[in-house]
């Protein structure tokens, strides 16, 4: 998801049984859905248990230490600085670092280019091609095998 995206995320838009969620795209004024795997809904769910064991039940999903508040999109980059700091990470990292990752590790496990443009929420195809779907030399190779093992069949 993009920044803005994440911060009004609700808990309401999320299905803690399929893993569905509902992601309202400010830049496009458009909803699509996404998907959280079994790991993402534990953090999650570990993360609401957390919050009602201080009696906070948000509307919002990531929301301030008191549950006052939803998290804005800068206090949102700031936790990812905290972590990243904390985890020792060097190399720049952003929300949309994660969002590019995403993209190309879905690409590599053979997702179709157009179901990603889907996820990320993008109208023109293009715009996941150029500048989020990454092929290096050995993802061309892999790519390639997966191909050639694919027509064997």
């Amino acid at each position: 998801v993009r920044v803005s995206e994440a911060s009004n995320i609700k808990v309401d838009d999320i299905d803690f049984v399929t893993g569905k969620c509902n992601i309202y795209a400010k830049k496009t004024k458009t909803w699509r859905i996404g998907f959280l795997d079994a790991k993402a809904l534990k953090h999650l769910t570990d993360y609401r248990l957390e919050l009602s064991d201080k009696g906070i039940y948000p509307e919002y999903l990531f929301v301030s230490k008191k549950g006052k508040h939803k998290l804005k999109e800068s206090s949102l980059q700031n936790v990812l600085k905290n972590v990243k700091k904390r985890a020792g990470i060097d190399r720049d990292v952003s929300v949309h670092t994660f969002r590019k990752t995403f993209a190309s590790r879905l690409y590599r496990k053979g997702l179709p280019p157009m179901s990603i443009a889907l996820l990320l929420g993008h109208k023109d195809f293009s715009t996941t091609a150029k500048y989020y779907i990454q092929i290096d030399k050995d993802g061309l190779k892999f790519e390639y095998d997966r191909c050639m093992n694919w027509c064997k069949r």
